[in-house]
């Protein structure tokens, strides 16, 4: 019975990992779409143009 007890645990622990490790990854990718699309909203100032 114990032995049947453990491998139920270790199926839901890893069930429970897998699901923290895809939110992990969509949150990481959302990031990096957000950091992609703030690179292309700035514009680099020339040095050699100056408004007063």
């Amino acid at each position: 019975d114990w032995i049947e007890f453990e491998e139920i645990a270790d199926l839901e622990e890893r069930a429970k990992s897998q699901f923290f490790e895809k939110v992990h990854e969509e949150v990481v990718q959302k990031t990096q779409e957000a950091a992609k699309e703030r690179e292309f909203q700035s514009v680099k100032a020339a040095a050699d143009v100056v408004h007063e």
